[in-house]
């Protein structure tokens, strides 16, 4: 019983997290909207729910008390929710559906590392195309303004992001100009 209370307080920090940060949330609706939302995503996507591990039966579960303010999806900074966040749920749910597999997929992480997008999962059929279509945008939000959306011009010095130039100027930090991909040579 100790571990499930620490993966919920971990759960409770990444969400809190999340709120506070404003990543991908519109904190302008209300809570019975994002609900709503959240539900219908859910039931489209059943991979975007954070789900809990049960150690004794070794499976993963959304918990009877899971109240549907945010999900995976929310933990992706705003500007690559806009761009692309829902074509990377029906591009994922379509490789899945190909190996029945959206209802068993488990997600661990969705974050922004190095100035790309990370997700990270508990594996899948051999085969099966998700890792493609997690590189395809993992490379496009490299590319990606990390704010806004936009096509990135510039990637930040120290804490590594993309952004474009109308941002970066906001952000008034030190960036170097990128044209393409910045980690290509």
């Amino acid at each position: 019983m100790l571990a499930i209370t620490i993966l919920e307080i971990l759960f409770l920090a990444m969400v809190v997290t999340a709120l506070i940060i404003g990543m991908g949330l519109d904190m302008t609706r209300d809570k019975r909207q994002i609900i709503k939302q959240n539900k219908e995503l859910i039931a489209k996507y059943p991979f975007l729910a954070l789900k809990s591990y049960d150690f004794d039966n070794d499976i993963y579960y959304i918990p009877d008390d899971y109240d549907y303010m945010v999900t995976w999806l929310d933990f992706m900074p705003e500007g690559w929710y806009k761009a692309f966040g829902l074509q990377l749920c029906e591009e994922l749910k379509e490789a899945l559906d190909e190996y029945n597999y959206a209802d068993k997929y488990i997600i661990d992480e969705v974050k922004e590392k190095y100035g790309e997008l990370r997700i990270y999962d508990t594996g899948i059929p051999q085969g099966c195309r998700v890792w493609d279509v997690i590189k395809k945008y993992t490379d496009l939000s490299r590319r990606t303004c990390i704010t806004c959306g936009a096509p990135a011009t510039k990637m930040s010095l120290g804490w590594i992001s993309p952004y474009c130039d109308k941002c970066a100027d906001e952000m008034k930090g030190q960036y170097i100009d990128i044209d393409g991909d910045p980690f290509e040579e």
